[in-house]
């Protein structure tokens, strides 16, 4: 959002970054959630439920 209102565009290799880390967030979190609702009879759709953050 900032390079737009800067008048600028975003550089390739950035854009191609952040792709992959979303995709990988949105992924590993999208299997945690299956695993939760398979294994354990959760029916939510929290994947952050039962994580210890430390």
């Amino acid at each position: 959002m900032i390079f737009p209102i800067l008048g600028r565009e975003l550089p390739y290799a950035l854009g191609s970054g952040l792709n992959v880390v979303f995709a990988l967030m949105y992924g590993l979190s999208a299997n945690y959630a299956c695993y939760l609702k398979q294994e354990k009879g959760s029916q939510g759709w929290n994947p952050f439920e039962g994580l210890k953050i430390v």
